[in-house]
């Protein structure tokens, strides 16, 4: 279980929130690429794995977790 996980609750209301204030749906995912709370669309995938838990295909996901790194897209 991954940190995040053991703190579900707190983490959702933090989505909820971020959600709120930006206008846009949020979801934060583990290390694992597990999506552990979500807004919108991505509530009903809590649980499931982001781009199919393949941390070094080459996707956003996977860049963020092994390079530690913020990524900004300006224009999705």
């Amino acid at each position: 279980m991954s940190l995040l996980q053991q703190f579900q609750e707190i983490t959702q209301k933090v989505a909820e929130a971020i959600s709120a204030a930006l206008q846009f749906e949020t979801e934060i995912v583990d290390d694992q690429m597990t999506i552990i709370v979500g807004t919108g669309y991505y509530e009903k995938r809590i649980n499931s794995k982001e781009e199919g838990g393949q941390i070094d295909a080459g996707y956003l996901y996977g860049k963020v977790i092994t390079t530690n790194q913020p990524y900004f897209i300006e224009d999705a």
